[in-house]
């Protein structure tokens, strides 16, 4: 009974020992295992490490990519708005440019447009002005004065005096033998006649000259106004001429100038060359006249 209880318990052993062993061995087995998952773990957790790692420098690379693109866009954006910006400049200094040719254009038309109407309207207020001259110039012609376009009036044009005086000097201003007047323009010519009676006698041979002066200086456009007188006695007789003599002429300049506008005197002087000079005589009437007139001096 003991033999069959130990056999027992050693088969009971040894199936608790086979047992053990299987279990030993299933947690070698499980341990192997165990060690391979853990070496796969080990791996996957070094492969995502390194993924990790690998995005995290694609992740710094990004960032790097992005400022630097980031920095271009900007620097570009510059450069484009720059760009605009030069451009907006030309255009408008183009455009200014061009406004000022068109407006340089405009004001020549314009000038020669005013110079036009100007010129036209001048035409017509000369062509006015002639007319109205012309009539009152015709106006004037009939009462015997000059026509004043400035004044728009007629101005006496002719002045005269008269004297019936003897004077018996040989030499010097004659008296009474005087005439003021006013000339009314710078551009006309004077016209004067001197009347009187004059008379130079002696023995042998004698010679007066009676000279016209305006402002006591003679006339040298176009020439002297005078009259001159000679007397020869033949044989010894003697002869006393009282006769009228005349001195007539046009001028335009005396020894002082032009004769402008303005307060004139005119005077007769007489110089006797010989014997014995006498002009006026018994009440016979003598003159001067002047004429102011637009008669211009004609030469051949």
């Amino acid at each position: 009974m003991k033999i069959a209880k130990s056999e027992a318990s050693q088969e009971a052993l040894k199936t608790t020992i086979s047992s053990l062993t299987s279990t030993m061995n299933l947690i070698a087995s499980t341990t192997q295992q165990m060690g391979r998952i853990d070496s796969a773990f080990q791996s996957q957790a070094s492969t995502a490490a390194t993924i990790s790692a690998s995005i995290a420098s694609s992740g710094e690379k990004l960032t790097d990519v992005s400022a630097s693109l980031s920095t271009t866009i900007a620097a570009n954006q510059r450069d484009i708005v720059n760009l605009q910006m030069t451009i907006e400049q030309l255009v408008r200094d183009e455009m200014a440019k061009v406004m000022d040719t068109v407006n340089t254009a405009i004001a020549a038309s314009s000038k020669k447009v005013d110079d036009s109407v100007k010129a036209s309207a001048d035409k017509v207020n000369k062509a006015h002005s002639d007319i109205t001259a012309s009539a009152g110039a015709a106006k004037c012609v009939e009462k015997n004065q000059l026509f004043d376009s400035a004044a728009k009036t007629c101005r006496t044009a002719v002045w005269t005096r008269h004297f019936n005086n003897e004077d018996s000097r040989e030499n010097g201003w004659l008296s009474n033998r005087r005439l003021s007047f006013t000339k009314w323009f710078d551009d006309t010519m004077l016209v004067i006649d001197y009347h009187d009676n004059m008379r130079v006698h002696g023995h042998h041979w004698c010679r007066a000259n009676w000279r016209v002066h305006i402002d006591r200086s003679e006339c040298n456009d176009p020439g002297v106004i005078r009259f001159t007188k000679y007397n020869h006695q033949q044989h010894n007789y003697w002869m006393n001429f009282h006769v009228g003599g005349s001195a007539h002429g046009v001028c335009r300049r005396t020894g002082r100038g032009v004769i402008k506008k303005g307060s004139h005197t005119i005077e007769v002087y007489v110089g006797t060359d010989r014997c014995d000079t006498h002009t006026g005589h018994h009440g016979q009437g003598g003159y001067i006249t002047v004429r102011e007139t637009l008669v211009e001096k004609r030469t051949s």
